[in-house]
């Protein structure tokens, strides 16, 4: 099956919505990360606790990937894992 010219255009850059929206400052961004955070804590102290785990730990993952994007760039890889994962150019 042929890829088409996007699909190997978008394994140049991090996933489309991961990075915070440029009308976004990052000031703003914290701020809704701690309101999430304490809405968080309020939810769990009613909640069973490997539930409110669970969204905190996909909700902290996600931010991570969004300040390591650079890791999307598989220009980036070696010689060696990009004939592993396969060249997209």
């Amino acid at each position: 099956m042929a890829r088409s010219h996007s699909a190997t255009a978008s394994r140049r850059q991090p996933p489309e919505d991961l990075l915070r929206h440029a009308a976004l400052a990052a000031d703003e961004d914290e701020e809704r990360n701690e309101l999430r955070e304490m809405l968080n804590k309020r939810y769990a102290a009613q909640r069973h606790t490997n539930f409110t785990e669970v969204s905190s730990y996909v909700f902290d993952t996600a931010r991570e990937l969004m300040r390591r994007s650079e890791i999307f760039d598989a220009t980036k890889l070696s010689v060696k894992d990009q004939d592993r994962y396969g060249r997209t150019a």
